[in-house]
């Protein structure tokens, strides 16, 4: 049961993740665009420049950087899901074996435990 809730959980989170990356594609462009345009303009204040000439960006050079970009986001994202899964089974197959090792531990104790007490005669009658 435990196994089928895992599996469950991980497919309904792929499922998700690749809802919302279907959705929410052209937004995550565009917040890339920004990250990539602050990240090599920075903060850096320059002089106006004359009209005319202004400092044009390769459109289709930052599309691509941010498609790499949310890309392997996306890839990252789905594969830290297949690792929660993954830890999840072992810790459910740590379970599983630590449950074996306790099997039959309760009659081997009681075994032991029975067979070094010394079996006291009562007085009376017995039926054998």
């Amino acid at each position: 049961m435990r196994f089928h809730k895992i599996e469950e959980m991980a497919q309904q989170r792929t499922e998700q993740e690749m809802t919302d990356w279907q959705q929410s594609y052209h937004t995550r462009l565009a917040e890339a665009r920004q990250i990539i345009l602050r990240e090599v303009h920075g903060n850096i204040l320059e002089p106006p420049k004359p009209a005319g000439i202004e400092n044009i960006p390769n459109l289709q050079a930052l599309d691509v950087k941010a498609d790499q970009r949310i890309r392997l986001d996306h890839e990252h994202r789905l594969a830290v899901i297949k690792q929660d899964e993954l830890d999840q089974y072992q810790e459910l197959q740590n379970t599983v074996r630590g449950r074996n090792r306790l099997r039959g531990q309760a009659t081997e104790e009681f075994n032991h435990t029975n067979k070094q007490v010394p079996k006291q005669v009562r007085p009376g009658p017995s039926r054998s």
